[in-house]
């Protein structure tokens, strides 16, 4: 763990992931996406793209909201 200077005047800490933490995350987006792809088989398209469009709309209004749009120049 890497100690950085806080703007505010506190103590912050930079994080970076270790290998197995990385696999562990791989692991679990794969299992959403076999989970996401049980649930939506037998949707239409329409409605897949429509799920899509919604979602991606959602999670750029949150990375707004949070100032960390997408995509991240670092």
């Amino acid at each position: 763990m890497e100690r950085i200077p806080d703007p505010a005047g506190g103590m912050a800490r930079r994080l970076r992931i270790t290998e197995a933490g990385a696999a562990l995350l791989a692991a679990d987006r794969e299992r959403y996406r076999t989970s996401l792809d049980k649930v939506l088989t037998d949707w239409p398209e329409a409605e897949c793209a429509d799920l899509y469009r919604l979602m991606r709309a959602l999670n750029e209004r949150i990375e707004e909201l949070q100032g960390t749009p997408w995509p991240r120049a670092d």
